[in-house]
């Protein structure tokens, strides 16, 4: 689990890793990270897709308030990734903390 301002450390510094945004269209026509390292792969469709996810690099899962990241965590873990966490409350928690976002998709 990692808080907005360790997420936003790793984005910032070119750590390599992957931005997992696990929350549907109509979430992510919210407000989302924009970030080129960002990838989105609902989580629905993760059992379907899970080959997209490169494997060897951190994986940091992004969700609504922080209630699916776990889930999807264990279940990349389950199939070999490593290095994975997920930001803790969610998007909820990174717009409430100020975190930068861009709207819509």
């Amino acid at each position: 689990m990692l808080v907005s301002a360790e997420v936003k450390s790793a984005l910032d510094s070119g750590e390599d890793l992957v931005l997992l945004d696990i929350r549907i269209q109509q979430e992510i026509d919210k407000y989302y990270i924009d970030h080129p390292k960002r990838m989105v792969v609902p989580f629905n469709s993760l059992l379907e897709r899970v080959g997209e996810i490169p494997q060897g690099k951190k994986i940091i899962i992004v969700d609504v308030n922080g209630q699916r990241g776990p889930t999807a965590g264990r279940f990349l873990t389950a199939r070999g990734f490593s290095d994975v966490a997920f930001l803790n409350g969610g998007m909820q928690r990174w717009v409430v903390e100020g975190m930068p976002t861009k709207a819509g998709n």
